[in-house]
């Protein structure tokens, strides 16, 4: 992640996520999709992007253990400089823009709670709320994130802003899923999709994403 954060890409460098939120709630509204049981989360996320100050780089947006591939051949190779190869593998650049940084790794995590290989699952994949990383696995893998990229490990930022990106991605993929299950031609269950996000995705979140894992979701705020 640190590698492909070091990119730079000749495309539209303001953060992917502001625009896209922005369309997927456009297209809910003219498909007829009612969002006001969620104006609250919306607006929320919507104010913190308007206001947060996590440095824009080239994000993948979509890391999750379908788009990674481990290269055995390559391990012990070195390129022309000496050094080891990498062997592990990014893939699937459809998501691929420039974005917050933190949203990348927030996005990733999310991705630990979903299971997508399970062939004989009516969905395609499972829901494990228990799979989010504990505080220590986060910090274990920005600490050495930020080793890679050659950046300042600031903890106790970098956590508090995880988790609030972490409800930017829930509110992202709930309202796209929202839209896929109207629109889309893919034989995918999007209502299931969307009985998820609803349910979990966002009650869920402030419950166990915000108050299981790092206690609460402003600093000043307890939890109920």
């Amino acid at each position: 992640m640190a590698h492909f954060h070091s990119l730079t890409m000749p495309i539209d460098k303001s953060p992917a996520i502001n625009r896209r939120i922005r369309l997927v709630r456009e297209q809910c509204l003219k498909l007829d999709i009612q969002l006001d049981k969620y104006t609250a989360e919306i607006s929320w996320v919507e104010h913190f992007l308007e206001t947060t100050t996590c440095p824009v780089v080239f994000c993948h947006n979509d890391i999750h253990e379908g788009n990674c591939l481990y290269d055995r051949q390559a391990k012990n190779k070195r390129g022309s400089r000496g050094k080891k190869e990498n062997n592990l593998r990014l893939i699937d650049f459809e998501y691929a823009s420039y974005n917050y940084k933190l949203y990348d790794h927030a996005n990733h995590f999310c991705e630990w709670m979903f299971n997508y290989d399970q062939p004989n699952s009516t969905t395609g994949y499972i829901y494990n709320i228990n799979n989010w990383p504990s505080e220590t696995q986060i910090i274990y893998f920005l600490k050495h994130y930020c080793k890679e990229a050659g950046c300042e490990f600031d903890k106790e930022k970098m956590v508090e802003e995880i988790k609030k990106f972490a409800m930017v991605s829930h509110i992202y993929w709930f309202l796209w899923s929202l839209v896929q299950a109207k629109i889309s031609l893919i034989k995918f269950d999007y209502q299931v999709q969307r009985s998820i996000n609803t349910t979990l995705r966002l009650t869920l979140l402030y419950l166990v994403v915000c108050i299981r894992s790092f206690g609460c979701l402003f600093k000043n705020e307890k939890p109920t």
